[in-house]
């Protein structure tokens, strides 16, 4: 199977009056092509800031330094803004956290979806607006719900519109940001039961990106653990989180409640994320992993294979590299 999405060795970093403060960190990931991949981690592992770097979206503040992001072989990084605005939604589109944030309060949301669909494909307005209407119909709303203002509907119907945008073209990649933030349970599971649907039917590839494991895993062929700007661990989504073998991923599923099996007793992860402009040397992790060895305060380890698509950068496990 041929890699739809390939990262090597990405840096993002934002500037402000401390300098450069890197939230990205060495990135590289793989995803083959209709596969999927759940990115997980707590808040402020960098994991927003890699969603938008993969489209392209990055605040004015922040940049990409080095590395590259190849969607179907193409350099996203090297491409032109001007090529890169035909690439989005046509070959990669973003569903972002608060669907109510990325809709514009004053045009309805068929018009919007509309828009997209007309820039990017180039169709007659008629044509638009059919395309429209059968894109909100894929994501179970009425059509005729094209001519409500976004105000008008609620906060999982809105969800379920940024996600009719985001398939209206038929891109092949989809990025989304924590899509059941802001959503009740009920809702939540119907949205990403939706999503599961629509990535089954139309082949799509998703980068799931959340710090909720259930989640994470709802889509995914792989799962990517993210600590303080760097992949710690990729594993197949079926072993995770039971064969998780990086202490912070161990960590990560320890603290999180179960939705099915026998209830377990909870545990926090001590201390908290490091600022990404002060990381401390080493592995990341160190100073709150209760496993961590001289080498671990030292040296940063790397990605290294231990079973077949299963890489873990811990000092713990050794192996073949990425």
């Amino acid at each position: 199977m041929d890699d739809l999405l390939v990262i090597e060795d990405l840096v993002v970093a934002y500037s402000g009056p401390a300098g450069e403060v890197r939230a990205v960190d060495g990135v590289s990931l793989r995803l083959p092509r209709g596969a999927s991949l759940g990115l997980v981690g707590e808040s402020g592992c960098g994991k927003t800031t890699l969603a938008l770097a993969l489209v392209r979206l990055l605040p004015s503040c922040a940049s990409i330094l080095s590395g590259r992001i190849l969607l179907e072989g193409e350099d996203l990084v090297q491409m032109p803004e001007t090529a890169m605005e035909g690439v989005r939604w046509r070959r990669v589109a973003l569903i972002p956290q608060a669907a109510m944030n990325s809709l514009n309060p004053v045009y309805t949301v068929g018009w919007q979806i509309r828009e997209a669909i007309a820039t990017h494909e180039r169709v007659a307005s008629r044509e638009a607006d059919r395309r429209a209407a059968a894109a909100l119909e894929l994501v179970g709303l009425d059509p005729a719900r094209r001519f409500a203002y976004p105000h008008e509907l609620s906060v999982g119907m809105r969800q379920r519109v940024v996600i009719a945008m985001a398939f209206a073209c038929r891109p092949p990649l989809i990025v989304a940001d924590e899509p059941g933030s802001g959503l009740d349970a009920i809702s939540r599971a119907q949205v990403l039961g939706l999503m599961q649907r629509l990535r089954h039917r139309l082949g799509t590839s998703f980068v799931m990106i959340s710090h909720d494991l259930e989640e994470a895993t709802a889509l995914g062929d792989l799962v990517a653990v993210m600590y303080a700007g760097k992949v710690v661990e990729v594993c197949p989504a079926g072993r995770f989180p039971g064969q998780a073998r990086h202490p912070y991923s161990r960590a990560l599923a320890a603290a999180h409640p179960p939705l099915r099996g026998p209830r377990q007793q909870l545990t926090g992860i001590p201390g908290e994320v490091p600022r990404p402009g002060s990381p401390p040397p080493g592995c990341r992790f160190h100073p709150r992993c209760p496993e961590a060895a001289a080498a671990c305060r030292q040296v940063g380890p790397e990605l290294s294979k231990v079973a077949p698509g299963h890489h873990v950068a811990c000092h713990l496990w050794g192996g073949e590299g990425l």
